[in-house]
């Protein structure tokens, strides 16, 4: 891992690899503490940070909008009230397909609107039932929001730090809710084409395939 950008204050700094013929590309993140060996953040510390940290949520917001491919998938590690101590990584994976496609605003209208919305984000459950989406409703152009690379690259900057915030919060209360099953957290998109974090309870759509099993 490479040192890829650090937080506007130099709390935190990114590291990074690009692995399979650069194909993927492998985030973690440690936390800057004078006086002390930088340390990698764990998944528990994400959560909160996402929920707190301004900072935090810059530079997460910052590293994904850095990454070097057009469109990609967003994948994390899966996740249990016992595992919140474990290293917290993502990876993104290009997706070429993904780069090209038109939103469908019209998807999730039911939850979000079907044309400009005051509100930022709106979480709520999938069609089955086994999994909820958290998704930004549509508040600059509409292209803006058709995947994560997008939207960290284009859309408003509350609406992106609302983004992280609703996650973070979200996350959590599933984690005590769904205790002690484990939880995966990700972005795939070519079912529908409007971004949409996937808190599930299986790993439906993952495609790295060491994050689909619970360490």
């Amino acid at each position: 891992m490479h040192p890829f950008i650090s937080s506007s204050l130099g709390q935190f700094e990114a590291y990074s690899a690009e692995l399979e013929q650069n194909q993927l590309f492998k985030v973690q993140i440690k936390q800057i503490i004078p006086g002390k060996t930088l340390t990698l953040l764990q998944w528990g510390e994400v959560i909160k940070l996402w929920q707190q940290d301004n900072e935090f949520r810059e530079l997460f917001t910052t590293v994904l909008a850095k990454i070097p491919y057009p469109a990609f998938f967003w994948e994390t590690p899966p996740i249990t009230q016992n595992t919140l101590e474990q290293k917290f990584e993502f990876v993104a994976i290009n997706s070429p397909t993904l780069a090209n496609v038109p939103p469908e605003p019209d998807a999730f209208a039911e939850h979000i609107g079907h044309s400009l919305n005051t509100d930022l984000v709106k979480a709520f459950p999938n069609l089955g039932g086994d999994a909820l989406l958290i998704a930004p409703c549509q508040n600059s152009l509409q292209a803006n929001y058709v995947h994560l690379a997008k939207f960290v690259r284009c859309a408003p900057k509350q609406q992106i730090d609302k983004f992280w915030k609703t996650i973070g919060y979200t996350l959590e209360q599933i984690l005590q809710a769904r205790d002690p099953h484990p939880l995966w957290v990700s972005t795939c998109g070519l079912g529908v084409y409007w971004l949409h974090v996937r808190i599930d309870s299986f790993p439906k759509y993952y495609q790295h395939t060491p994050y689909r099993e619970v360490r």
